[in-house]
């Protein structure tokens, strides 16, 4: 008997079929294949931002970017443009450790002067930094460091390589330990470990009984499996973290609705620790996640800041028979209480437009919060927010 050839799933047809099982809203909004001219059509016609397809020649760069922080041919620093500064106008604010920067003698605060024989001292300096920095593979710096006893001048070489990109940083500020999380990422250190490693990390160090403040303003979020996990750190053993009402299908191709419960198996290291959260209207998606998880168990911890972003649906990535990429909304999501924020976002205890991180050092610290001298200057100078691109996340890999 001659082999039968295999049929092959063309990508248009492919997407359509995994539409129709997954897409949330596919009994309204997914039409019969006929209606569709190609596979921007197909998405298009949803207008869901997060609903998407990628085509192979980019989707490898998107799983990438999914999974991992690591960004070729970078220095590994995060700086400060003083443009009111009367010289020194770039100061360094963080290195990170796995980074050609934190491989060399750069230190923070460091100001650079000038780069491969360019003064930075005028107006323009963030600028004419940026253009050599991006067309130069070997950058050398001319740093002031500033002493308790004057101030040093240093020239230091840089060679641009591959950086991994922490997601997790520390502050002590008023005595009190700040903890940023900037998204929720399966690896960001060398040895693959991600953010909810990092922020196991810091909050195993003792603080001394004093509340530490966490902070998840302009936290896009990530993937739902590593913000869970982070939360867990905060909760009591035998709690659900999270409730989430996935659309899939079975092993014969029939869509299915499941309602699945993460439960907190053992109890997470700072479950008894005292602690502050700060949360904006960019707190989003897998940062609701967390901060949905702890409002819920944990009645105790403060939030301060403003109401979240309100992304309560999460993404499925499924991989497709050319090797493009298909993210559907596929997911939605409650708090352990079964709370729908979706649209709505998630209130915070305290609400305050005016520098939250301040207020919360002001109550950590017994004191009334006032507004002393220009708080949101005040916060720039020492611990500057990171302003995050692109659409709030919150998704797991289809299988």
């Amino acid at each position: 008997m001659p082999v039968q050839p295999v049929k092959t799933v063309d990508e248009l047809s492919y997407n359509h079929w995994l539409l129709e099982r997954l897409y949330i809203h596919a009994e309204k909004e997914i039409f019969p294949l006929s209606f569709y001219q190609d596979i921007d059509h197909l998405y298009n016609y949803l207008s869901d931002p997060y609903t998407y397809y990628i085509p192979p020649e980019q989707a490898d760069d998107q799983r990438h970017h999914d999974t991992s922080t690591v960004v070729p041919g970078a220095l590994g620093v995060e700086m400060i443009n003083n443009p009111t500064a009367d010289s020194a106008r770039i100061e360094i604010f963080r290195i990170y450790p796995h980074s050609p920067a934190g491989k060399s003698e750069l230190k923070r605060w460091d100001r650079i002067i000038a780069v491969n024989d360019t003064e930075l001292t005028h107006d323009s300096a963030f600028s004419v930094f940026q253009k050599i920095r991006d067309k130069n593979k070997i950058l050398n710096l001319k740093v002031l460091r500033y002493l308790d006893d004057g101030v040093d001048t240093l020239l230091i070489e840089i060679e641009k390589g591959h950086v991994y990109v922490p997601t997790v940083f520390i502050d002590t500020l008023d005595g009190v330990e700040v903890v940023e999380v900037t998204e929720f990422k399966r690896h960001t250190q060398p040895d693959g470990s991600g953010t909810s490693e990092e922020l196991l990390h810091i909050l195993r160090n003792n603080s001394h009984g004093k509340t530490r403040i966490i902070d998840i303003r302009n936290n896009p979020g990530g993937e739902i499996s590593v913000c869970v996990n982070a939360a867990h750190e905060f909760i009591e053993a035998n709690e659900p973290l999270l409730h989430i009402i996935s659309h899939s299908f079975n092993p014969r191709g029939e869509a299915t609705i499941d309602t699945i419960t993460y439960i907190n198996e053992e109890s997470g290291v700072a479950a008894k620790s005292s602690f502050h959260i700060l949360a904006n209207e960019y707190s989003a998606s897998c940062a609701e996640i967390f901060l949905g998880a702890i409002q819920d168990l944990r009645p105790d911890i403060t939030v301060i800041g403003k109401t979240t972003y309100g992304k309560g649906i999460g993404q499925s990535r499924w991989s497709t028979p050319d090797s493009g990429l298909a993210s559907i909304t596929s997911i939605s999501i409650r708090t352990p209480l079964w709370r729908d924020y979706h649209t709505k976002g998630l209130s915070v205890d305290i609400e305050t437009d005016d520098s939250p991180l301040w207020h919360s050092l002001d109550l950590i610290n017994n004191k009334t919060a006032t507004k002393k001298v220009s708080p949101k200057r005040r916060e720039q100078q020492i611990y500057r927010p990171l302003i995050k691109k692109g659409p709030p996340q919150a998704w797991i890999f289809g299988e």
